[in-house]
């Protein structure tokens, strides 16, 4: 998984790479075969069959073969995702011969769910007469007839250091905190090679996530194979609840990715989708013809505050151009110095300043004022009023981005990226970047009142 993040283009040719390669889906192969097929088999013949992964799942629940390194399922609710993972996971520790003792690692949002959910599907295919061991104090598994030992951990915390696994399953991604970091560390522990050759491998299930992040990122890579599908897939869910669902939820973003199983990037009230952002982004910065600071300051840089939006925006050519934004939980002397930063490398004339209060009681204004003097730079510094909804304010700003006149320069822009496409009223926490980015333009347009 590269640091760097992918771009739309580059996932769009990825995408078109995994989809062709889908294995088409069917019935699993115990539910095809002949019911007097099925009657002649004898007690220790049934039972082969009913924990059997390649008879009981469908086609393309199968993990298919090769030397790859991530096998991710990312499908609809519903698909039988888990269910796949579970019998991969199964399959692999069965397999294992107990003179070779291998440690295998399984991943949820929380323990409580990798216990409810992965344990509980994991048990559907281990077969009465493997020994299955439940540590619950120490949140592990031992099968010691196959030399397997299984450890639980909670996505909860990034930090996975020291274990040598052959073997990882993950579930709900997009639930993760601190996922990207938490896979990386993932990466690095899953590390032993399997006895037959094969490279240490993890597997994933997850919905679709709502933004291009780094499980597109991961699901882009050329050694992950990447399984796709949609609710009406599994023919164990009713079609009539199916439609009932599309019916309901339209073709948003979220029913596209929940119910179809699709990569839709945004939120269903966003204020721009992610193409829109995208077409316009441009890698050359133009010769400006004013410079503004635009920033949403939070009172302070506590785990539970606001981010604090600094947004760097200008005009060239009738066109505005987002050239640098940061947006972070940050005390008031942190973003005050970093906003000290961005008006000395980008040659900021002004900064427009939502009225805050910030910490001791001293305006975010006057704080900034005194950052600049220390610095021996200058700059106007503008209150800003936040006058009506978020939503209304941000309004015109993606009316210049549907327009294409509102360019981001570079590839940065996470954090701006995020809230255009994914805030929608109510969220929390407040979407600081694109306060910020507001308050810069509306700053450059006079408050909107004049064109650009």
């Amino acid at each position: 998984m590269s640091d760097a993040p992918v771009t739309l283009e580059a996932w769009q040719a990825a995408e078109k790479r995994f989809t062709a390669g889908q294995v088409t889906d069917a019935r699993c192969i115990a539910e095809r075969l002949p019911l007097e097929f099925l009657e002649s088999l004898s007690p220790a013949e049934a039972l082969a069959v009913r924990y059997s992964p390649e008879l009981m799942l469908r086609p393309r629940q199968i993990a298919p073969p090769g030397d790859w390194l991530v096998l991710a399922f990312v499908c609809a609710r519903g698909w039988g995702k888990t269910h796949a993972a579970a019998g991969k996971f199964a399959h692999e520790v069965l397999t294992n011969r107990p003179e070779h003792p291998a440690e295998f690692g399984l991943i949820a949002p929380r323990l409580e769910d990798a216990w409810n959910l992965q344990i509980e599907a994991l048990r559907y295919w281990i077969p009465p007469w493997c020994r299955m061991l439940e540590q619950r104090a120490r949140d592990t598994i031992v099968f010691p007839d196959h030399g397997v030992t299984v450890r639980i951990y909670s996505a909860q915390s990034p930090q996975l250091r020291g274990p040598n696994m052959q073997l990882l399953w993950g579930t709900e991604l997009v639930k993760w905190v601190r996922g990207e970091e938490l896979m990386r560390n993932a990466r690095l522990a899953v590390r032993v090679p399997r006895l037959d050759g094969r490279p240490p491998q993890i597997i994933l299930d997850t919905t679709p996530p709502a933004e291009l992040n780094w499980v597109a990122a991961l699901c882009a890579e050329r050694t992950t194979r990447v399984v796709r599908g949609s609710m009406l897939d599994n023919p164990a869910i009713d079609a009539r609840v199916v439609e009932a669902a599309i019916e309901s939820m339209g073709n948003t973003p979220s029913a596209r990715r929940e119910i179809r199983g699709e990569f839709a990037f945004g939120g269903d009230k966003s204020l721009v989708s992610l193409e829109a952002v995208e077409r316009n982004r441009v890698h050359t910065r133009p010769v400006m013809n004013s410079v503004v600071l635009g920033i949403d300051p939070a009172g302070s840089g506590s785990k539970d505050s606001d981010p604090t939006g600094l947004v760097v925006a200008g005009i060239s050519g009738g066109h505005v151009y987002i050239l640098e934004s940061v947006s972070a939980q940050m005390e008031p002397e942190a973003w005050s110095a970093e906003a000290v930063r961005l008006i000395i490398e980008h040659r900021v004339s002004r900064a427009a300043i939502e009225h805050a209060t910030g910490s001791g009681g001293a305006s975010a204004r006057a704080l900034l004022a005194t950052q600049l003097r220390l610095a021996g730079a200058s700059c106007a510094l503008l209150d800003s009023k936040a006058r009506g909804n978020k939503r209304d304010r941000a309004a015109p700003l993606a009316v210049l981005i549907n327009s294409d006149r509102c360019h981001l320069v570079g590839n940065g822009h996470a954090e701006l990226v995020r809230d255009l496409t994914l805030w929608q009223p109510g969220d929390r926490p407040s979407p600081g970047a694109l306060d910020a980015a507001v308050h810069a333009v509306a700053s450059l347009t006079n408050g909107w009142q004049t064109g650009i």
